[in-house]
């Protein structure tokens, strides 16, 4: 591959354009990445979108020259066979400098048959690129070479150590390698610690000619990988990817590999590690765009005693491997392997696509198979049967944890789980099932909201296996149950002068059986009790943590250590008080919600010194660690909620405001989406683990409405300029399915018109994505919707836990007698008496009694007395006992002059006028004050009820009705008529847009209601009072830039506008030391001294603009006027050159224009870029200094006008 350093190399010559000088040249170029990558080549390799086959095999290694098994040649070179990479170590580390390599007994015969059996299979040798060492390592230290390249009291002398072999004797023993059969070199300690002056010494480098270590590094690299190739020997590095050293790594070959070293499993302990997450890296940042050829291989190292759970480990290795993209696996020193089934089938293919869909789940898919690999999240410390079998996979959706069981096995595995299942269908009658949706709603319902830690499963209250104390000769600890339930925690302390007491609630051994909800935890106590003797230091009771610092003199802290999905964290200040659970007045702390595997409780106390030491007790009140998780819902419907985001966490240029509203008493919500750029996006990416559970689901995405701004539909225009809001999956554009505004369909969730449309997630969904992108769309248009929702169609019941669930309502027939005699008391149970009764027991035992509907909306109107009185009441009312009590409630009083501006209320059952301090100053006369309320069915004719209630002989008056200090209507008296309602109402001007230096500017707005003669009163209000507020008479005020939402209402009519504030002096930047020009009719861009330029957005362009986002955006009809101020920018010069984004050419050159001319253009079209380069003099060759750059700045503008 070619090399360019980041430069261009113009492959026709240079054209110019309208007699311009460069800022204005037409060109055709071969543009380069940082790297000196030449995009082109790497384009064509994206092209080609296909890899016919994936090379992926297995290693064995082992430091030997006896390749023999003890089992004949042929069944010795079978097992080797099954490996495509084969390491050995024929050289003497004793004796490097006279050191033959050479094989042992059969070995070169076991290997040349293994060849045969596998022509894939290639041998390397064993040698190490820093130094060359018996022991490796000796006090920790390497061998070195003294800075002055001598020996003499260097490491090397000491412990047997042998001196760094030079360059030459490394080229003898890679000749003798060749001649003997090898394929490559397995260099170890690629890039280990070495001096600069070190390594020039082994290489027959000058240190004068390289200024760091890794300039020397790079050079040597570069001239093993160089010796290697040249004699025909691939190499195997070792070292990580040290690929900041240099370009080293461009040396490399197909041929090539690099070894990852403890990638996945480590060698020191055999630990989880996330080295698949370099595999992916390098598999899509280096291998894929041809930066680096060379395969990659993970090196990992099984645990000794994995015999029981090896062929499961082998599963995870080669699946997460390939899934990663690498191509070598391997499990350890002397480990032999077998390929899962999975394997062949996943290498060879038409099409390959590898998608990350978190840092544990990675999916694969190579033509019509796929292959996914799903981590525990939780994998930490040493590997172990248990961790392993928690890592799962889908080999075409079905899932498996050990690719070497048969099918049968794999049935066997999963048959417990199935048995369960099965066996609760069976249960259920047919009437079961088919109401079984009414049961899971029941579920659903929250029957206690006051829990308190009481209700909750305490996790300190276990037994607790034993205290660990820093100085456990001078203090004891003790765990006190109380009688209520609640433990203390005691600590009496001698002469202490400090200690840390601590005691494991979680462990290792049984966070499983403990069964956590993955909620966070509480941790906290009501209260901390400080029984001091009068000598010892101590503090006021009720002290929850003391001290700045947690180890500081002196100190007091009780917290928390835990480990969540494997890190480690602490609650380390208990500062919250009174939890939601907890007591109003007691401390507490939640940790972070995960797969929580370890929790350890401290105290720590230090006194001032010992001068003072501690003595006596501190007690830690009602202590508890609970699972704030535990009484949550068992059972949940993603039916019931509307999953359209909350929130959007892919955003460009596209602005959304949201509000939440409801409908039919489910959520949705209300958005205005502005472009502020005519390829802008606002998206959402679903978390992997929801994009898996929605799999086969149909989704509904709809609104009640969309409307844009410019009259559109969103729908391709003949330009194909087009706006999409919808969903897709696999692709970051929302267009699998998308809405249009002229979109109307019967909606399966609410039963009417929507827009909307349904959408099925694919079995192999990788990525799932709904929101908005703009495909050219002028900026500046804005998109309404309202009442947006997304919903799962398919209703899933997701049940907690992968086996069982403990949501259940146990529905229960009694015997009130008996039951009163021998209650059974359960609890989340619904009680039906043989009478006709209805009670249930709530999660904490209490007994609720039921009496229906009735009741029920008796108490919403107020009613305060219990259900059983209820039923006495209506019987009462029956039988016509409190028809008079009831008629009262009807009387309101008839104010006199002395009641005006008081207010009615109910005071003993019947209406009173009552003092009252209204906002209204001075009031006027006839006013009657009503409680304002947001519920819907609150709303009531409140001028019928004043009529028919109220009797004012006040002819040619009115009664007025006021929203806070509004007049909302006026209620005509006596011989005044009637109430004219209103049926219609219309602002009269349209929508208004305004400059941002118009602000203070008034807007006077005026309205048509019908009919003629209504009495009730128009109401103004503003969506955004930063934007625009509004008077009581419609008088607008300009206020800031935005877009605000102006309403009229009058009764239950409105009618709106929208007024737009903008800023029409467009924003750019200028910079120095480039021009745009055009090449092929795209924004060329490169460097002049000579020149400087314009462009938007928060960073410089760098290269090309082919994707138009340094560009002025136009809008079509708007006129621009550019220009450059004489008095700012004298002696300055400035030219124009206009881009389509839609035909890819350059449609508009001003030519250079100087300074006090302006230049003006209206845009007939969209989709049009504006690109400004500058000038200094006539000529164009003085240079861009600093200053000139700053007279640019201050006297260029540009300006919408309108």
């Amino acid at each position: 591959m070619a090399k360019y350093n980041g430069s261009v190399e113009l492959i026709s010559g240079i054209t110019q354009a309208n007699n311009q000088d460069f800022p204005l040249m037409e060109s055709h170029a071969i543009q380069v990445d940082d790297d000196g990558t030449r995009l082109d080549e790497v384009l064509d390799t994206m092209k080609q979108g296909k890899i016919m086959r994936q090379d992926f095999g297995l290693a064995w290694i082992y430091w030997t020259n006896n390749l023999e098994l003890g089992n004949g040649i042929e069944n010795d070179a079978i097992m080797y066979s099954k490996h495509d990479l084969v390491l050995t170590q024929r050289l003497d580390l004793n004796s490097l400098a006279t050191s033959k390599p050479t094989f042992a007994g059969d070995s070169k015969a076991i290997l040349k048959r293994a060849k045969e059996l596998n022509p894939k299979l290639r041998q390397f040798e064993y040698i190490q690129s820093e130094s060359g060492r018996i022991d490796f390592t000796y006090n920790g230290d390497h061998a070195h070479l003294n800075s002055d390249g001598t020996w003499i009291g260097s490491t090397a002398e000491l412990s047997g150590c042998t001196k760094i072999y030079t360059y030459e004797q490394i080229c003898d023993w890679l000749d003798y390698f060749k001649e003997t059969g090898s394929d490559g070199v397995f260099w170890d300690d690629w890039g280990y610690d070495f001096a600069k002056e070190d390594v020039c010494y082994q290489m027959g480098l000058n240190p004068a000619d390289y200024d760091t270590l890794n300039a020397a590094l790079n050079e040597k690299w570069k001239m093993l990988i160089t010796a290697c190739h040249k004699r025909g020997l691939a190499l195997i590095t070792n070292g990580g990817r040290p690929f900041n050293v240099g370009d080293w790594y461009s040396y490399l070959n197909e041929n090539d590999v690099i070894a990852m070293e403890s990638c996945m499993i480590s060698s020191a302990g055999n630990t989880w590690q996330n080295g698949h997450t370099s595999l992916y890296d390098y598999y899509t940042n280096w291998y894929v765009n041809g930066k680096c050829k060379a395969k990659i291989w993970s090196l990992d190292y099984a645990p000794k005693s994995s015999g029981d759970y090896r062929n499961q480990l082998i599963t995870y290795l080669c699946a997460m491997s390939l899934a990663c993209g690498a191509h070598y696996i391997s499990a350890g020193v002397n480990f032999f392997m077998e390929k899962p089934f999975f394997i062949e089938t996943l290498t060879e293919g038409t099409k390959k696509i590898i998608t990350k869909m978190d840092d544990n789940t990675y999916h694969l898919q190579v033509g019509d198979h796929e292959l996914e690999v799903h981590r525990w999240k939780s994998a930490d410390g040493t590997v172990s049967e248990s961790s392993i079998s928690k890592c799962y996979y889908l080999y075409d959706s079905t899932p498996f944890n050990n690719a070497f069981l048969t099918a049968s096995g794999i049935g066997y595995q999963f048959s417990g789980r199935l048995s369960t299942v099965e066996s609760r269908i069976d249960g259920m009658t047919e009437d079961n099932r088919k109401n079984s949706s009414s049961f899971w709603r029941m579920a659903i319902d929250d029957w206690q909201p006051d829990l308190s830690y009481l209700d909750y499963r305490n996790l300190a209250a276990l037994d607790v296996v034993n205290f660990t104390y820093s100085h456990p000769e001078n203090v004891k600890a003790i765990l006190r149950k109380n009688d209520d339930g609640t433990v203390d925690l005691e600590i009496t302390y001698t002469n202490c002068e400090y200690n840390n007491v601590a005691f494991y609630v979680i462990t290792s051994s049984n966070y499983e059986s403990l069964n956590l909800t993955g909620q966070p935890l509480e941790f906290g106590f009501s209260d901390v009790i400080f029984n001091m003797s009068e000598e010892s230091w101590t503090l006021p009771n009720g002290t929850a943590y003391y001290g700045a610092n947690i180890w500081g003199y002196p100190s007091f802290r009780p917290y928390l250590h835990y480990v969540t999905d494997g890190v480690d964290d602490e609650l380390t200040w208990i500062k919250g008080v009174g939890s939601e659970v907890g007591e109003s007045t007691g401390h507490y702390e939640r940790t972070k919600s995960g797969t929580i595997t370890s929790a350890r409780i401290y105290v720590w106390a230090r006194s001032p010194g010992s001068s003072q030491l501690l003595n006596g007790t501190v007690t830690l009140k009602n202590l508890y660690l609970i699972d704030t998780g535990e009484h949550s819902d068992e059972i949940s419907k993603k039916w019931y909620t509307n999953i359209f985001p909350s929130d959007f966490n892919n955003t460009s240029a596209l602005t959304v405001t949201k509000t939440t509203s409801k409908k039919q008493t489910r959520p949705v919500y209300d958005m205005a989406v502005t472009c502020n750029d005519p390829w802008g996006w606002s998206m959402y990416s679903f978390p992997s683990d929801e994009v898996i559970a929605l799999r086969g689901h149909t989704l509904e995405l709809g609104c009640s409405s969309m409307t844009f701004s410019n009259g559109e539909t969103g729908r391709p225009r003949s330009d194909w300029t087009h706006f999409a809001f919808g969903i897709s999956t696999n692709t970051t554009d929302p267009t699998s399915a998308r809405l249009y505004s002229d979109i109307s369909e019967e909606s399966s969730v609410w039963n009417e018109k929507m827009t909307c449309c349904t959408f099925t997630v694919p079995d192999n969904a990788t990525a799932l994505t709904v929101g908005f992108k703009s495909y050219g769309f002028p900026k500046g248009t804005v998109l309404t919707v309202k009442e947006a929702y997304l919903y799962d169609l398919k209703e899933e019941v997701s049940i907690r836990g992968r086996d069982t669930t403990n949501a259940t309502l146990r529905v229960c027939r009694v015997n009130e007698e008996q039951e009163l005699v021998t209650p059974s008391n359960f609890r989340n149970t619904l009680y039906f008496t043989e009478k006709g009764r209805i009670y249930c027991y709530d999660l904490k035992g209490t007994k609720v009694d039921i009496a229906g509907s009735v009741y029920a909306g008796a108490v919403e109107a107020g009613y305060a007395d219990s259900p059983s009185q209820f039923g006495l009441d209506i019987y009462k009312l029956m039988n016509g006992d409190i028809v008079g009590n009831i008629k009262d409630l009807r009387l309101l009083p008839i104010p006199t002059a002395e009641d005006e501006g008081k207010i009615l209320q109910v005071v003993d059952g019947k209406w009173v006028v009552a003092e009252n301090n209204p906002a209204v100053d001075p009031v006027p006369d006839n006013v009657v004050l009503f409680e304002e309320s947001d519920e819907e069915d609150s709303v009531i004719d409140v001028e019928s009820l004043i009529k028919n209630n109220l009797t004012l002989d006040a002819d040619d008056e009115f009664l007025y009705l006021l929203y806070r200090e509004e007049q909302i209507s006026k209620v005509p008296m006596a011989g005044s008529g009637n109430v004219v309602y209103c049926t219609g109402i219309r602002i009269q001007e349209s929508d208004q847009i305004c400059s941002i230096e118009n602000i203070g500017a008034l807007i006077a707005l005026s309205v048509f209601v019908s009919p003629s003669g209504c009495t009730q009163t128009v109401r103004w209000s503003s969506s955004d009072p930063t934007v625009a507020e509004v008077t009581l008479d419609g008088t607008v005020k300009v206020v800031g830039e935005g877009t605000a939402i102006i309403t009229a209402k009058c009764g239950s009519y409105s009618s709106s506008i929208n007024v737009s504030v903008k800023n029409l002096n467009v924003k750019v930047n200028i910079a120095k030391a480039a021009g745009w020009f055009s090449s092929n009719g795209i924004p060329g861009f490169g460097g002049n001294a000579a020149r400087a330029y314009a462009y938007v957005g928060s960073t410089a362009p760098v290269s090309a603009d082919t994707g138009y986002i340094y560009g002025i955006p136009l809008e079509q009809g708007i006129e621009y006027t550019i220009r450059l101020n004489t008095e700012l920018a004298g002696g300055c010069y400035y030219g124009v050159q206009i881009f389509s984004s839609v035909s890819k050419t350059r449609i508009v050159d001003s030519g250079w224009r100087t300074s006090g001319t302006e230049f003006n253009y209206t845009p007939a079209e969209d989709g049009l870029d504006l690109y400004v380069n500058f000038k200094y003099g006539a000529a164009g060759s003085a240079t861009i200094t600093d200053e000139i750059l700053e007279k640019l700045r201050a006297g260029f503008s540009i300006r919408r006008n309108k």
